[in-house]
């Protein structure tokens, strides 16, 4: 999932392998080095559509990143993201530590969640206090 908090203009060429704009964000998938040994970039494999995007990170992070590529489990990189002018990103400059995601079996099934915010809609019953929201 990517998350756009602002977004800066740059040059408009349409072609889809040119950066269109950037925004800072985040985008989940299993990184994978993009040589054999990681030289201030790994790719992302995105969680969604299994397309790599090239992440360069700072020096500072090679430990941590080469301890998660061990695992080759799901994260989080957050940082400014390139996209192109389809609105797919096309790089990370990683500004952040990654963050580590559960994996499917280790999320809570609909049943084991129910009861877990019992004062979530005050006073108001469900029905309504979805019409509220959708409302809104």
């Amino acid at each position: 999932m990517t998350h756009n908090l602002s977004n800066v203009s740059l040059a408009s060429d349409e072609s889809p392998a040119f950066v269109h704009h950037k925004s800072v964000g985040s985008i989940e998938g299993v990184i994978r080095p993009t040589r054999r040994n990681l030289r201030g970039s790994f790719d992302l494999y995105q969680a969604i559509s299994q397309k790599a995007v090239r992440c360069d990170f700072p020096e500072a992070m090679r430990e941590e990143i080469e301890e998660t590529l061990k695992g080759r489990q799901r994260v989080a990189v957050s940082g400014i993201i390139s996209y192109n002018s389809l609105g797919d990103p096309l790089s990370v400059d990683v500004r952040r530590p990654l963050r580590t995601l559960r994996t499917e079996s280790e999320l809570p099934n609909p049943a084991e969640m129910v009861g877990l915010a019992p004062d979530l809609t005050g006073d108001l019953d469900t029905e309504k206090y979805i019409k509220g929201l959708r409302n809104s």
